[in-house]
């Protein structure tokens, strides 16, 4: 953190792990839909953790972009 600029703000979200559905719509829905929610919890936690990690290690700090698979996209 530079301390001239003040505290940076980090928002990140793990995705998604769950379609927040009841069991037995979930399962029906991988069924009928073939939908199924990704990556479970830990991928989700890394894609938090990653980006911090990376430029406490590395210098490359992100902020102002939305990371998807761990690579800056378009929004």
């Amino acid at each position: 953190m530079d301390p001239r600029h003040g505290p940076r703000r980090r928002d990140r979200t793990a995705a998604w792990v769950t379609d927040e559905d009841p069991a037995e719509i979930a399962a029906r829905k991988i069924i009928e839909e073939r939908f199924h929610p990704p990556p479970d919890i830990v991928d989700g936690a890394a894609r938090i953790v990653d980006p911090i990690i990376d430029g406490t290690n590395m210098g490359n700090h992100v902020w102002g972009q939305f990371l998807k698979d761990y690579a800056s996209t378009d929004w």
